[in-house]
């Protein structure tokens, strides 16, 4: 098991990039997860992430990548979001990443007009499409349960559904013990998702309030 850090904790500082990479070695953490979005960052500064990873002795595990857009009712934003990940992907393979985190959006308009089966079934169809091409570069993608209301994938259940109904190996769960919580699941309920756990994320209130060290894992 090791303990990693999610390099967006230096959002909002002066910490600049390269320098929160080192910082996040210097405080003793083992790995480091990388927040930047490839459409937004140039060819300069991927080499500048990678070499900075390397010399701080950090391996990448995983770039958490938003896609809200990927269950859209709309075929050219679907469209967009899986070409926009797959571009994640590629920035994975540049920084010898293990998987990427993919955060899927929710349903629109409470429901009541899109009807959510459709939503689900263009979710799945994408992520499928996605773990493809994940699983051509020996790559994972570790999909993100977020607790809210209307979230696609919002419980432990919904999680092992989803997968199932993906049903490729490349894709798998992330685990967040804040989210789990949020969303009133108990621990045992993780069983459901054995040997399908990709990556897991602590938050700074579980770890307060932790009796133990706690550490991130991926299998």
């Amino acid at each position: 098991m090791k303990l990693g850090l999610i390099s967006s904790a230096w959002l909002g500082t002066q910490v600049d990039m390269e320098t929160g990479i080192r910082l996040t070695k210097e405080i003793g953490f083992d790995s480091i997860d990388i927040f930047a979005d490839p459409l937004e960052t140039t060819a300069v500064e991927r080499r500048s992430i990678r070499r900075a990873c390397a010399e701080a002795g950090l391996p990448v595990i995983s770039l958490p990548c938003c896609a809200l857009g990927i269950a859209d009712f709309n075929a050219p934003v679907r469209k967009f979001h899986l070409e926009r990940a797959k571009a994640y992907l590629d920035f994975c393979c540049e920084l010898d990443a293990r998987n990427l985190l993919l955060v899927l959006g929710e349903y629109i308009w409470q429901q009541e007009v899109i009807p959510p089966r459709d939503q689900w079934r263009w979710a799945v169809e994408e992520v499928r499409a996605l773990g493809e091409y994940a699983g051509a570069m020996n790559l994972e993608v570790a999909l993100e349960l977020e607790p809210f209301h209307l979230s696609i994938v919002n419980s432990v259940e919904k999680m092992d559904r989803f997968l199932r109904d993906v049903g490729h190996a490349a894709v798998r769960a992330n685990v967040d013990i804040s989210h789990l919580e949020l969303a009133h699941d108990p621990p045992q309920a993780l069983a459901q998702l054995s040997g399908r756990i990709a990556h897991a994320h602590l938050s700074e209130k579980i770890l307060a309030n932790a009796k133990r060290p706690v550490e991130e894992e991926e299998e």
